[in-house]
C-alpha cells in the first residue's frame, strides 16, 4: 500500500516528506533543505502548498503509521498522558506537546484559512438552484477571462 502512495509523489516531494517528519513537522525548514530556494517566504509558500496536496498528506500519514503512530495509538497516548500527568505538570506538558506534534504531522488540525474559505463558499452556494449555480459559474468564468486579459496587458 505504501508503494502505491509513493508513486503518486515526485522524488523531491518524497524528500520533503522525509525531511518534514525528521524535523518535527516544520514545512518551511523541510523546503529549505530539499528545494532550490533559500528564501524563507518562498519556502513557506511551497510548504503550505505541499501540505495541502492529498498525495503528500497521505504519504506523511502512511509514514507515521508505518512506524506505529496510528490514530488509535495517538489517542491511547493522549489518554495515558492525561491520566498519568495529573499532579505532574512538567511530564504531562511534555507528553502533551509530543502528542500535539504528532497530531499536527497527521494534519488533524484544520487549516484556518482553508476552513474559512470552505464555509464562505458553502454559505454562498448552498441555497441556490441549479440554474442559479450555472449562472454564477458563467459569471465567474467571464470575470476570470477578463482578469487574465487585464493581467496580460
Amino acid at each position: 500500500m505504501m508503494q502505491s502512495r509513493d508513486r503518486k509523489i515526485t522524488t523531491k516531494q518524497k524528500k520533503f516528506v522525509k525531511e518534514y517528519l525528521q524535523n518535527g513537522g516544520n514545512g518551511t525548514r523541510a523546503v529549505l533543505a530539499v528545494y532550490d530556494t533559500k528564501d524563507p517566504n518562498v519556502a513557506k509558500v511551497i510548504a503550505s502548498e505541499n501540505l495541502t496536496k492529498p498525495n503528500i498528506r497521505e504519504s506523511v500519514i502512511a509514514s507515521l503509521e508505518a512506524v506505529g503512530l496510528s490514530d488509535i495509538y495517538i489517542s491511547e497516548l493522549l489518554r495515558k498522558a492525561t491520566e498519568s500527568g495529573i499532579g505532574q505538570r512538567a511530564s504531562n506538558a511534555d507528553s502533551l506537546r509530543g502528542i500535539d506534534m504528532l497530531l499536527k504531522l497527521k494534519g488533524v488540525y484544520p487549516d484556518k484559512k482553508t476552513a474559512h474559505v470552505r464555509v464562505e463558499v458553502k454559505e454562498q452556494f448552498e441555497n441556490k438552484s441549479l440554474v442559479e449555480l450555472k449562472k454564477d459559474l458563467a459569471t465567474m468564468n467571464e470575470q476570470t477571462k477578463q482578469l487574465l486579459q487585464d493581467i496580460q496587458h
